[in-house]
């Protein structure tokens, strides 16, 4: 199921772009997802590891439904590790304990 807490990938158009990041709502009239373009995840990532700036990367975005092309779980298998898992096992931690909204973690 496709919760508020799911790590996803969103594919949009008009522009095109993927967005990756933490679902926080999924409504008739657009999507809520905390996270990032995901041309900038390797960058992100690094910027993790360096303990540097990497929270004013990430932003709470709204798209609306006619943008919206689909929306994905971010699922690996064990040819291919989704993002999530890419960054816990570089990180050691969950990508929860990195996003989140205040106190709130995912």
């Amino acid at each position: 199921m496709m919760k508020p807490g799911a790590a996803v990938v969103v594919y949009l158009q008009e522009p095109r772009e993927q967005v990756w990041g933490v679902l926080r709502a999924l409504e008739p009239h657009g999507v809520v997802v905390e996270g990032l373009e995901i041309a900038s995840f390797d960058g992100w990532m690094r910027c993790v590891e360096e303990g540097s700036g990497w929270r004013s990367q990430i932003s709470v975005q709204f798209f609306p439904t006619h943008r919206v092309q689909r929306v994905v779980l971010d699922r690996g298998d064990e040819n291919a590790p989704s993002l999530s898992e890419r960054f816990e096992a570089r990180m050691g931690a969950s990508v929860g304990h990195f996003i989140g909204s205040g106190d709130e973690r995912v």
